[in-house]
């Protein structure tokens, strides 16, 4: 476990895209601006944009967290991993993982 200075501050954000009766489709997770990853995901994904957009369906943050000292964000991102794999397997819906065009990380 790493530790961060205890300025630093670590931020992870759940969400879902849920379709014109609120049932959610898609569950994913973020260290960005919600609504910044939201734009990206509705951009990549035909899919999403067809279920929130032309169905009039929606897109709600369901957990978001945000720590510092000993909360780090490798912490975090695993928190946050762990909360989206918890969620898309309790609710059977697919996870928003894997490799993106717009990812920092490019793996």
């Amino acid at each position: 476990m790493t530790t961060s200075t205890p300025d630093e501050v670590s931020f992870g954000v759940v969400y879902e895209h849920r379709d014109c009766f609120g049932a959610p489709k898609f569950v994913g997770s973020t260290d960005i601006v919600a609504e910044k990853q939201f734009k990206l995901d509705y951009e990549s994904n035909a899919n999403i944009n067809q279920v929130v957009n032309h169905n009039q369906g929606s897109t709600e943050v369901v957990w978001a967290g945000y720590g510092t000292g000993p909360i780090g964000k490798p912490e975090m991102d695993e928190i946050r991993k762990n909360i989206e794999h918890s969620r898309a397997e309790r609710l059977n819906i697919q996870k928003l993982s894997g490799v993106k065009p717009y990812s920092r990380h490019g793996y």
